[in-house]
């Protein structure tokens, strides 16, 4: 015995009882559209808890360290190598990006001082066999961005406002200029 069918929804809950007791609740007893839009915001939501955030370049700047990337860019370059490609494509892992360096700033120079990916640090030398340690990053240019620090606070829109933001201006990794700011939970009542 079936129970009558709303708003041409063909549903047979004697079937859905038997295999998933709470589908034959919802699909029977619910209007179909409000299944439907809670059906899609819950698979929405599954989406964006299990996405893996993606890995960016790491920087220590004196005692503080988080992340840094190029605005409108993302992450910083690497020199080009076989070797980089070669660990991009085996590594297995579901964040996008690897591998990415692990920079400091010391003095008004860009250094890149290892690699890391999914897996763990990769040394140096192991990537690019020539390089000295720290290697001088004359390949950075244009404006870079460091996040340092922990999370002061969050906007409205969620989005993460770190400690310490420091803008600089690089030239063959070289700094040209620096501006700092310091942030705490106020500064996220008066952002986007």
């Amino acid at each position: 015995m079936t129970p009558p069918v709303q708003s041409g929804m063909m549903v047979s809950c004697r079937l859905a009882s038997r295999s998933t007791p709470y589908l034959c609740y919802f699909a029977c007893k619910m209007n179909p559209h409000r299944l439907l839009i809670s059906l899609a915001l819950f698979a929405g939501s599954l989406n964006a808890a299990m996405a893996t955030e993606p890995l960016n370049d790491r920087v220590t700047i004196g005692k503080l360290s988080g992340r840094i990337y190029q605005p409108g860019r993302g992450e910083l370059p690497l020199p080009p190598s076989e070797r980089v490609r070669a660990i991009a494509l085996s590594e297995s892992c579901s964040a996008r990006g690897g591998p990415r360096g692990l920079y400091k700033q010391e003095g008004n120079r860009f250094w890149l001082v290892g690699l890391y990916r999914c897996s763990g640090e990769l040394a140096l030398h192991d990537v690019y066999p020539e390089a000295p340690e720290p290697w001088f990053a004359a390949w950075i240019n244009g404006a870079v961005v460091a996040k340092l620090g922990g999370v002061a606070c969050r906007t409205h829109k969620g989005i993460a406002v770190y400690e310490h933001e420091v803008t600089f201006i690089v030239e063959n990794g070289v700094v040209k200029s620096r501006r700092e700011n310091a942030n705490d939970s106020k500064a996220c009542q008066h952002a986007p």
